[in-house]
């Protein structure tokens, strides 16, 4: 099976291999999972990566591994039910849902796909293939649960017996400790709460700003992190007013409390949908910001890693509009997943928060990353700080602000 393109494109690929984003399978995933859970049906993932992709385009040029994944596309526009759900996604693989599918279903699914894949030849190549399949709820509850687990036995297989498939165990999955039923009385007797983690200045020992994390109180007066609700949250479409709930509350403890320094707001999903409405809403949170009595140029708003936008553009022309109103911008987890060099270039931001993964995993170019972004003129803020020694290594690297455990726990301010 061949095909040749005499002219290509990253967007023609993205046309022809289904659906274009990683992003847009991860809402797809999310809404799938939310219909699921409602009816008790299960559902199956499948992760197809292309074996040695790199290789082969190095070897055979970039135009055979990119008619390889066209040959993939076409392997499963014509295998699946019009029902299933494909997409290209992060690298060199393709994700599949498949909807009301269990495990045995997803077997025979695999099966059928090896058979197709194995007949791919282009110009002479036979690539292999790995295959992972992970199920809801066996494998997960969470779209991200489930994405990970499936990302790490594709990568383990692929490591240790490329070309075959891999199906994830049952896993004891924990259940969500927050009800829907919980999460709509927190909201409808106010108790959505913000809690204040303190981001310091290094040099000076002084509190800079504090991040504003969401908490809820349970009835019976228990604080509950979001992690512990937050994915619930996003599936029950709920996200917003609670969101909005808890900057209003952060808002008034600024101005009550005389909290100095700025307020580091992750970038809520209310103004996220200015990407594809209007810059309303915006113009909504400047009002609730300035009518609180607080200076936009108190509050900063962070761009995360798990709100990922395609469209780096469009988020550029957001950013931009947010700056001009006098709000702060931070890119957090720069350097992992979706923080990419480029989004740091085209939104500009004021802070750059540093992944964690560069201070539990990646020391050894931590110092370099530090000095460069601190040479282009960004502020370096590093998060996660948790021991003596992690806080000893930070202050070696003259990095401007730090926040973590050991600098100090999230704490819950109420008026």
């Amino acid at each position: 099976m061949s095909r040749r393109l005499s002219t290509f494109s990253l967007l023609e690929l993205y046309k022809e291999t289904l659906i274009a984003s990683t992003d847009c399978m991860r809402n797809i995933l999310k809404k799938l999972l939310f219909l699921h859970e409602r009816s008790n049906r299960e559902l199956c993932l499948l992760l197809l990566d292309v074996d040695n992709l790199r290789t082969i385009n190095r070897r055979y040029g970039y135009s055979t591994g990119t008619d390889i994944l066209l040959s993939v596309a076409d392997v499963l526009s014509t295998s699946l039910r019009r029902s299933d759900v494909a997409g290209k996604y992060k690298g060199s693989s393709f994700l599949i849902i498949l909807p009301k599918t269990d495990i045995t279903g997803a077997g025979q699914v695999v099966k059928k796909l090896r058979k197709k894949l194995s007949e791919i030849e282009v110009r002479g190549v036979k690539p292999s293939f790995t295959i992972g399949a992970v199920s809801f709820p066996r494998n997960g509850l969470t779209a991200d649960q489930l994405l990970t687990k499936l990302e790490e036995i594709v990568a383990e297989t692929k490591r240790k017996a490329p070309g075959t498939a891999v199906f994830a165990p049952p896993a004891n999955v924990k259940p969500e400790t927050v009800t829907p039923t919980e999460l709509l009385d927190a909201f409808s007797e106010d108790r959505v709460l913000p809690a204040f983690q303190p981001v310091v200045n290094l040099k000076t020992g002084e509190v800079f700003g504090y991040e504003v994390l969401m908490r809820i109180k349970r009835k019976d007066g228990v604080v509950v992190p979001a992690g512990e609700f937050i994915n619930l949250l996003e599936r029950t479409s709920k996200i917003l007013m609670f969101e909005e709930r808890m900057i209003e509350k952060a808002l008034e403890v600024k101005v009550r409390k005389n909290l100095k320094g700025k307020l580091f707001i992750n970038l809520p999903a209310l103004i996220y949908q200015f990407l594809s409405k209007s810059d309303v809403r915006i113009g909504d949170v400047y009002t609730m910001v300035v009518d609180s009595g607080v200076c936009p140029h108190d509050i900063v708003f962070e761009i995360t890693e798990k709100e990922a936008i395609a469209d780096v553009d469009k988020l550029s022309e957001l950013t931009e509009l947010l700056k001009s109103l006098g709000f702060g911008i931070a890119l957090d987890d720069f350097g992992v997943e979706n923080s990419s060099i480029e989004k740091l270039l085209k939104i500009d931001p004021d802070f750059v928060k540093l992944s964690s993964f560069f201070l539990k995993e990646a020391r050894p170019i931590t110092r370099w990353i530090v000095q460069s972004l601190k040479r282009a003129g960004y502020t370096v803020i590093i998060e996660n700080v948790e021991t003596e020694e992690e806080l000893n290594f930070v202050k070696t690297l003259k990095v401007d602000l730090v926040q973590g455990f050991k600098i100090g726990e999230p704490k819950v301010v109420e008026v």
